[in-house]
């Protein structure tokens, strides 16, 4: 996202000083397909886009196995074609469905946990897409913006996306990292006073009670003796619950989600508030709130790799990235009809129909934890 965050920054820049020398943007069209066409070379020569099979061989020093085509032999008429090379397209896709994934130390609170968990993503990016399509022609409709205010409000959405990854996210994890541990420490510090009071406890005396009472003081009495420090890492190793009945290990977890919560409301409302106001300057303070609300996206992404074992990340991956591509066609072509239907009466319709689709997203993961508090709550 920095990286990215950059090219916008720097993206624009180069546009309007090539534009300032030649006055001509078919220049300027001509410099960014010559600079795509270079980043396409260099994606295909990079090492990690060469077959696995010449990697391999590369490394051990061994000729490599000839590449086999996926496809058969025999020749195939054209709708066999289509079709196959459709499956192919969207068999990535498929890896989200209940029982492909296979299962990880992560368990899934329930089995459509992933298949949700996209749901609410495609929600969320359609809207998105869909006012990244017709966000050019509706500045310059309803506020008379000219291509140099567009390039300035793509070069402060670069530059505030810049800050939220380099300073405000890694400031907004410590603080969330800070206040979980301070509710963590309190909690063990309760646990561990308990679990002493227990262990002083009068047990039954005579034979029995004699035993019972010595094992009992090998659990309870033994880890209390020691101190608060070591009977907090005693409880711990058992798995004591913490922080309202989440474990150590689903940590991790809750933070992604509550992250991935925050950036949908702030989605939400910047979308929210541009129907609502309809000024030039109400764009910019909306730019600088998605640009907030985009630390979800990547939440997003440690949460599906959260329960995906790592032989099926690449392809789990790879299924988002056809999402996306998805959804950027229909979403452009949506939105498309949407704007040329109301760009003469409700301009701002498109903002509406984006609010709506983030509050769809909001509903799904609502439902997602629902899940994860039902599971903590049997912990």
């Amino acid at each position: 996202m920095v990286s990215l965050a950059m090219g916008i920054i720097v993206g624009p820049t180069i546009g309007r000083l090539i534009y300032e020398q030649t006055h001509d943007n078919s220049t300027i069209l001509k410099a960014a397909a010559g600079m795509a066409l270079f980043l396409i070379i260099y994606t295909v020569f990079l090492p990690e886009s060469r077959p696995q099979e010449l990697r391999v061989a590369e490394v051990s020093r061994i000729p490599p196995r000839p590449l086999h085509s996926r496809y058969p032999k025999e020749s195939m008429s054209f709708p066999g074609m289509v079709k196959q090379l459709l499956i192919e397209t969207l068999e990535p896709l498929c890896v989200f469905l209940p029982g492909r994934i296979e299962p990880t130390e992560n368990v899934l609170p329930s089995r459509y946990t992933l298949l949700l968990l996209i749901a609410a993503y495609a929600f969320g990016q359609f809207g998105s897409n869909g006012i990244t399509t017709v966000f050019i022609p509706y500045s310059n409709l309803v506020f008379n913006w000219n291509p140099e205010i567009d390039g300035y409000y793509f070069t402060f959405y670069g530059a505030s996306t810049f800050v939220v990854y380099v300073a405000i996210f890694p400031a907004l994890q410590y603080a969330y990292d800070s206040f979980t541990q301070q509710k963590e420490s309190a909690t063990i510090s309760t646990a561990a006073t308990t679990t002493a009071t227990k262990g002083s406890i009068n047990l039954p005396t005579g034979k029995d009670g004699d035993m019972i009472n010595g094992e009992y003081s090998i659990i309870t009495g033994g880890s209390a003796a020691a101190g608060d420090d070591d009977s907090a890492e005693v409880l711990l190793g058992a798995g004591v619950l913490v922080d309202g009945g989440v474990t150590k290990k689903d940590a991790s977890i809750k933070k992604d989600l509550a992250i991935f919560v925050s950036g949908g409301v702030l989605m939400a409302v910047g979308f929210a508030i541009v129907p609502i106001f309809e000024t030039g300057s109400i764009l910019f303070i909306a730019c600088a709130i998605h640009s907030l609300a985009s630390i979800g996206q990547t939440a997003f992404t440690s949460l599906m790799t959260a329960y995906v074992p790592s032989h099926q990340t690449g392809m789990a991956l790879g299924g988002v990235c056809i999402l996306d591509t998805l959804l950027q066609a229909t979403a452009a072509l949506l939105y498309g009809l949407i704007f040329g239907h109301t760009s003469a009466t409700v301009p701002s319709a498109v903002y509406i129909v984006s609010t709506g689709m983030w509050m769809m997203s909001l509903a799904v993961t609502a439902v997602i934890l629902s899940e994860y508090r039902r599971r903590w709550a049997q912990q």
